[in-house]
């Protein structure tokens, strides 16, 4: 006799259809509830300024960028303001290297 047969296979299927169903529920729960927050009320940031949650993580990435030079960030604000530029993004490497260097040169020049 073979493991499956058609009651088996049923009861299996039934099984995997379920954890798929709850699976998918909690991501749309996490989306429903991501986009809450997102869209929530403003938050105070450390300096006592007072901006909505996509600004603070806006400002975030840009901070990142400035301060440690963070690649991935700054060709993400790259790709993002392109995109809503109607332009493609680049991915030229050295020009983001260089253009961190030139911002973290300037910052130096005005402490």
């Amino acid at each position: 006799m073979t493991r499956f047969n058609s009651e088996t296979a049923r009861r299996a299927g039934r099984k995997g259809g379920k954890a798929k169903a709850e699976k998918e529920k909690r991501l749309a729960d996490f989306g429903e509830t991501m986009n809450a927050i997102l869209t929530s009320g403003d938050l105070t940031l450390d300096d006592g300024t007072k901006c909505d949650p996509v600004t603070a993580i806006c400002l975030r990435m840009i901070e990142k960028v400035i301060d440690d030079g963070d690649v991935p960030a700054f060709k993400a604000i790259i790709e993002l303001t392109e995109k809503h530029n109607g332009k493609t993004a680049s991915n030229d490497d050295d020009n983001v290297l260089l253009f961190i260097e030139s911002m973290r040169r300037n910052e130096e020049k005005q402490k």
